[in-house]
């Protein structure tokens, strides 16, 4: 997918462009994101969320973050551990 979208893709600006009708066209920012992620410092930031299972980037200082979304995830973890404590364990 990567090298599709290397070939049929052109930098303006310093960004990807693409044009075409090619069906997997949607899929090609998708594909060279994932690959300048793997070859960036950045790749010891991508943690699995322990609630959803989707990966994101930390990007909090200390590295810690455990989830996706603290909107989302967090919340809905964080709320069951309260409950399970105070119905005692």
């Amino acid at each position: 997918m990567y090298a599709d979208a290397v070939r049929a893709g052109t930098i303006e600006d310093a960004d990807w462009t693409w044009s075409g009708r090619d069906a997997d066209r949607p899929l090609w920012p998708i594909a060279v994101a994932a690959v300048d992620l793997l070859r960036s410092e950045r790749l010891g930031r991508l943690k699995m969320c322990g609630n959803c299972r989707w990966l994101f980037l930390d990007r909090s200082r200390n590295g810690s973050r455990r989830w996706c979304s603290m909107d989302e995830c967090g919340v809905h973890t964080k709320m069951r551990r309260y409950r399970a404590a105070r119905r005692g364990g």
